[in-house]
């Protein structure tokens, strides 16, 4: 485990220490616990509502110190596997969708104060202006965008140019 980073073996551990308790109240040795008890544990965690995500956290937690089979054969089990791709599509992620917002609307806040006249706008919010019509004209993901930063390694001063 040393080669994840700390948050995940702190994360690792307090899922793992759950399934321990859940298998000594049944008498099972968590450390060889059998699939269908590993499976029986992460269907209690679907029923009571837990999301498909977290069950694959605890999946990966309890195969980190399950020794009773291969790390492998406990992640790629096909029943495993077959249970956790049901769990994702009975309860897939529910993305929140972005608050509804009218381009017109900004737009037009865009040709008043404090973003015009521009001679005499404050440096941040022509800074704002230009980046958020560079980011609806271009149609770029956020990930590009990036590139507009004013620092290393995104933004580079040569003796004849810059880079973005």
């Amino acid at each position: 485990m040393s080669s994840h980073k700390a948050s995940t073996r702190k994360l690792y551990s307090s899922k793992w220490k759950r399934f321990s308790l859940w298998a000594q109240n049944r008498n099972i040795d968590p450390f060889s616990a059998p699939i269908h008890s590993i499976l029986e544990f992460l269907a209690e965690l679907f029923q009571q509502g837990s999301a498909a995500a977290t069950i694959k956290i605890q999946h990966a937690a309890i195969s980190n110190f399950h020794i009773g089979d291969s790390v492998s054969n406990l992640m790629s089990h096909r029943l495993c596997r077959a249970f956790l791709k049901g769990a994702s599509l009975l309860r897939p992620p529910f993305k929140k969708p972005l608050f509804p917002w009218e381009l017109n609307f900004v737009l037009s806040h865009l040709t008043l104060k404090p973003f015009e006249p521009s001679s005499s706008s404050d440096l941040k919010f022509l800074s704002w202006k230009t980046i958020f019509l560079v980011a609806i004209t271009s149609a770029r993901r956020v990930s590009e965008l990036q590139a507009l930063a004013i620092k290393l390694p995104y933004l580079i001063f040569h003796k004849d140019r810059v880079s973005l």
